[in-house]
């Protein structure tokens, strides 16, 4: 068990899942250290107190910097990288997550709502990759993290103190059980059942159709490629679910396949990149030498949509009125 508890205190165990070949390190009152696998002679280090760690790296879409800063951070050279980790209060990581997602202009409701979803998926989902004794890493796999020591991602307290005091105490319920709460930034026109996308079932969790339509895409997948990733020549059908992808059939003169939605979606973007197939929500149409796909929404469409939460915020609706859009039947307390 990884999850440290301590006079009432939780922790969160994370590590940077990004190839990191080399970082700075800063003393207090010393000059900054530059760090590459050349200089970098132990296998594993412990930060000194009070220093901080900044890590560079390069995205697809542009570059970023990812700072580590207090608590434990401690660093691990690999046979390619190096692999960070850092050990963190929860709310220390709930607000930094929240930060990271979420712009600081977004109605008070919508970041009441989204701090609720995120403390609950924070805990029911701890452990994520217990393998390398992490709870999370620092990406969209897990939750996005940018690092604490930015502007952008103060100290417990310091931000959000006043708005989110009264909830600091509470998690969502349902009957009773602490309720499972996935998000994604944004669900289009739909929402997808639990069972639908993951087989399975919440309760809490079902497809239902939103008021609004955001975030359109468009893809063509070549049949080259649906080949290469997929070893079939031909999607001869898909199966929606209120609109939802449940499942595609494909199929060439020797076999025939049916795939999920969402197998087929993460198969083609683990190969291809993640912003191709953005969502669930998704139409197929076939051309010669490729498949058009047209569909709305960024990310796996169950449960909580944050640029919809903020829609319906800025329409007054308060923070309870938002999650129980999203999840029937449950409790805040």
């Amino acid at each position: 068990m990884y999850l440290l508890i301590f006079l009432q205190v939780i922790t969160v165990n994370l590590f940077s899942k990004h190839n990191i070949q080399e970082f700075t390190i800063e003393k207090p009152n010393e000059k900054i250290i530059v760090v590459n696998k050349k200089i970098f002679k132990n296998k594993y280090f412990k930060l000194p107190k009070d220093s901080k760690i900044t890590v560079n790296h390069t995205s697809l879409s542009s570059p970023k910097v990812i700072k580590y800063f207090e608590g434990v951070v401690k660093v691990k050279k690999s046979s390619d990288r190096f692999l960070i980790f850092q050990e963190l209060e929860l709310n220390d990581y709930l607000f930094a997550v929240i930060l990271a997602e979420l712009n600081r202009e977004v109605p008070i409701e919508a970041l009441k709502a989204f701090y609720l979803v995120v403390k609950n998926y924070t805990l029911m989902s701890l452990q994520r990759h217990k393998s390398i004794k992490a709870d999370f890493c620092d990406i969209a796999h897990c939750q996005l993290y940018n690092g604490n020591t930015t502007p952008q991602a103060p100290k417990t307290g310091v931000f959000f103190e006043e708005d989110l005091a009264l909830l600091l105490n509470k998690k969502i319920y349902y009957k009773n059980k602490l309720a499972f709460t996935p998000y994604s930034s944004s669900c289009g026109k739909y929402t997808c059942s639990s069972k639908d996308i993951w087989s399975r079932e919440y309760e809490y969790l079902k497809g239902r159709t939103l008021n609004t339509n955001l975030a359109p895409w468009v893809y063509k997948l070549k049949k080259t490629d649906l080949k290469e990733i997929l070893g079939i020549d031909l999607i001869n059908k898909f199966t929606l679910k209120k609109g939802c992808v449940y499942s595609i059939g494909e199929n060439s003169k020797t076999k025939s396949i049916i795939i999920s939605g969402e197998n087929f979606r993460r198969k083609i973007n683990q190969e291809l990149g993640w912003n191709k197939i953005k969502s669930n929500v998704f139409t197929i149409k076939k051309y010669k030498n490729y498949y058009l796909i047209k569909g709305s929404g960024f990310g796996h469409n169950v449960g909580f949509c944050i640029k919809e939460a903020i829609i319906l915020a800025e329409q007054g609706y308060n923070y309870i009125d938002i999650l129980n859009y999203f999840f029937e039947g449950i409790e805040v307390k």
